[in-house]
């Protein structure tokens, strides 16, 4: 998604985003791209990519091959889980497939006594793999 926004949100025990510790935040260049800088290291995140509020968020169609409006209030959004490296910066790309990692891991936080970082890192390997 090109000129999105990006919210990186502390992670709760249960897996879910914790909606009133926002991390960092950062818009999407053209391509896609982004970089939140300025996170502790080593700490489990969960990132949103959502569309701005004036209308200006495009995605690519890969059906169409061309690129389409993503409505101002839109409730698209994608998500990814992951456990920071040392740098304490982030630039995870956040697909449909990182969106269901995200959901594995909630769900089997809520049955699970691992740490929510060692669940992260399992829900993303099942997925990738």
């Amino acid at each position: 998604m090109a000129n999105a926004n990006v919210t990186a949100y502390a992670v709760k025990s249960d897996g879910t985003p914790d909606y009133t510790q926002v991390l960092g935040t950062a818009v999407t260049n053209a391509l896609g791209r982004y970089t939140i800088t300025g996170l502790s290291p080593s700490i489990p995140v969960i990132l949103e990519v959502t569309p701005k509020s004036d209308g200006t968020t495009t995605m690519y169609d890969e059906a169409t091959s061309s690129t389409v409006p993503v409505g101002a209030s839109s409730t698209f959004k994608l998500t990814a889980a992951v456990v920071l490296d040392n740098s304490g910066s982030t630039s995870v790309q956040i697909t449909p497939y990182t969106t269901m990692a995200q959901e594995l891991a909630k769900t089997q936080a809520a049955s699970s006594s691992s740490s929510i970082a060692d669940i992260i890192t399992a829900a993303n390997t099942s997925v990738s793999t």
